[in-house]
């Protein structure tokens, strides 16, 4: 039925009328084939999308043929269906006369385009074009622009907030995230993550109708800044994606994955000593609980935002963490992602003036036009434990048994502290919110928390 009426209306077009709409629409399909080709400059920016009718693949071929048929029956006359197509590209079309069979290739390489352009796109039940998985991904490889998908990731660190950041983030109307933890990039399955991403994709047109604002999409993964392929893979398929990092001082976040550890996942008790260094190499995915987890200026050294071993002093505070065969991987090559940078205790500020302006800095970091709700907090603990079960399983990391352990954690707060203030936090790649309250906080990383004489925590103040 639709179909019938197209063609009854293109039969009551002038030929003029039906030259210029073959002209708009073979404009507008090489513009859309170039933009594809081009890195998909539609789709990345989150303003440009609007809905289009499903059905102008069909209408542009029925238009294509109209006018052909109008050329077969007088080939002499000369309209802007018979302008070559590099004209039509540049978007000036000229006055050109062309033999019959001349005009009729171009048109058919006109058709050809659109039909090449709508191919690689489906339309969504919003009436919103995106590219098919098919057109990003084939036989396993991924061959498409896919930086499109991926605007920002949660990249670290586990137990430090990550769970509150992800519902966070989530609860902004223009932003959408997965609802589980994503391994891709870290198992070297990049395809798993497009296909995933992909499919949440599809769903952008509720945020461009409702708000009329820039739409995101990311994933929460903390532990991908701790992998070098997965910041290879950030690297390369995603070059536009920003992180947002939280950290926590060393001995609170140990203490917080063992319980968790313990109390939720319901693990094996490691011995203390058995915890104490790292025990895997960089890359190696090895599940285990180690105080090497928690060196998280090694792994922030790893994005090359410093000089690293052009820097003596710089040097002094991040060797000593290599394993003696990771020491030729030093120093880590730089890579683009903007960085946005948080100690945990940030998240769960009560001063009203600086939790506002950290929703604003985010909003600004991400580019979003909606402002952000307040902050929201979970808990990541699937199980209800009892008390009685939490003082058998858990631990009180402060105890007297702990000391080796935590002398090990201090030795590796006191050394993040210093090496992020000094270096970390000057790169023009990391921003910060309330910077004076966030170096507070790290210099409280220079006191052991359960020395109540010396630790004069800023949360408290």
């Amino acid at each position: 039925m639709v179909e019938r009426k197209q063609r009854r209306l293109l039969r009551r077009l002038t030929r003029k009328e039906a030259s210029c709409l073959v002209w708009s629409f073979a404009m507008v399909s090489c513009a859309l084939s170039q933009q594809l080709r081009a890195g998909l400059s539609i789709a990345t920016d989150g303003n440009s999308l609007a809905p289009v009718n499903q059905d102008s693949a069909a209408v542009l071929d029925l238009a294509l043929n109209h006018a052909m048929l109008l050329d077969s029956k007088n080939h002499t006359s000369t309209t802007a269906a018979e302008t070559p197509l590099a004209s039509i590209a540049d978007g000036q079309p000229q006055n050109v006369v062309m033999a019959p069979q001349e005009a009729v290739t171009n048109i058919s390489k006109a058709r050809q385009e659109a039909e090449s352009s709508y191919a690689d796109w489906q339309v969504n039940k919003h009436g919103v074009p995106f590219p098919s998985y098919q057109s990003l991904v084939q036989n396993g490889t991924v061959t498409g622009n896919v930086q499109f998908l991926v605007q920002f990731v949660i990249a670290g660190f586990s137990k430090c907030g990550t769970s509150s950041l992800t519902s966070w983030l989530s609860s902004h109307p223009a932003i959408q995230m997965p609802g589980e933890e994503r391994f891709d990039l870290i198992e070297r399955d990049v395809p798993n993550l497009v296909q995933r991403m992909h499919r949440l994709y599809k769903n952008k047109a509720v945020a461009v109708a409702q708000h009329q604002g820039r739409y995101i999409q990311g994933y929460k993964q903390p532990k991908d800044v701790t992998f070098p392929q997965a910041i290879e893979a950030l690297h390369r398929y995603f070059p536009q994606a920003k992180l947002i990092v939280t950290v926590r001082h060393p001995i609170r976040w140990f203490e917080s994955f063992w319980n968790f550890w313990r109390l939720d996942l319901r693990k094996k008790e490691p011995g203390d000593g058995d915890m104490i260094g790292r025990k895997v190499a960089l890359g190696v995915i090895k599940k285990g609980l180690h105080t090497g987890l928690g060196e998280f200026h090694l792994y922030l050294s790893r994005l090359g935002k410093t000089n690293q071993t052009q820097d003596p002093d710089e040097w002094v505070l991040l060797k000593d963490f290599y394993l003696a065969d990771e020491m030729h991987q030093a120093p880590a090559p730089y890579v683009p992602h903007k960085v946005f940078f948080l100690e945990m205790s940030q998240l769960a500020d009560k001063n009203e003036s600086r939790s506002k302006l950290l929703r604003q800095d985010l909003q600004e970091f991400l580019g979003l036009q909606v402002p952000f709700p307040p902050i929201i907090h979970v808990r990541p603990m699937k199980k209800k434990i009892g008390a009685e079960m939490k003082k058998r399983l858990g631990m009180d990391i402060c105890l007297a048994e702990h000391n080796e352990l935590r002398a090990e954690l201090m030795h590796i707060a006191r050394t993040a502290s210093k090496w992020i203030r000094r270096y970390f936090l000057t790169s023009k790649d990391v921003t910060v919110s309330s910077r004076s309250f966030l170096e507070e906080n790290l210099s409280n990383w220079m006191f052991d928390p359960c020395d109540n004489t010396t630790a004069t925590f800023a949360t408290k103040t």
